[in-house]
């Protein structure tokens, strides 16, 4: 399981869905048949505008249909083999696509920038390994 710390993690429950992160392709075979929230995001996105952050971006199972919808979408994981299995995915896309999607390793509990987002998602069940007030 290299490149994910579980001290970072800092939750025991966690170590059980911590295949899901550490082996992208168990990962994308997993949730391969999940795609309704992905045309939801879509369509939000069209309503509200851009950028977009997404945190837990994972493989890129929903910013990369919003980066091909003409979307830029700004990432952010913890987990480096789920970044390095975007990036692969990431590197078979058009260079439009390419421009349109910025990533960055870090804790979505800690991560900051200046920048601001008119939409910001954090999709399917990432939101559940936020344990308490201050994870949120």
């Amino acid at each position: 399981m290299s490149g994910l710390d579980l001290a970072q993690l800092g939750h025991a429950g966690d170590f059980g869905a911590l295949a899901h992160y550490a082996d992208p392709a168990y990962y994308a075979k997993a949730y391969r048949s999940r795609r309704q929230d992905v045309a939801y995001y879509v369509a939000l996105a069209e309503r509200v505008g851009g950028p977009l952050l997404e945190y837990a971006i994972g493989d890129g199972r929903v910013a990369l249909p919003l980066a091909r919808a003409g979307h830029e979408v700004w990432g952010v994981d913890l987990s480096a083999p789920m970044l390095a299995a975007l990036e692969q995915r990431l590197s078979k896309e058009t260079p439009e696509v390419r421009r349109r999607l910025h990533l960055a390793r870090g804790d979505m509990r800690r991560w900051r920038t200046r920048r601001r987002f008119p939409l910001i998602i954090s999709a399917f069940n990432s939101v559940l390994h936020l344990y308490t007030r201050d994870d949120v």
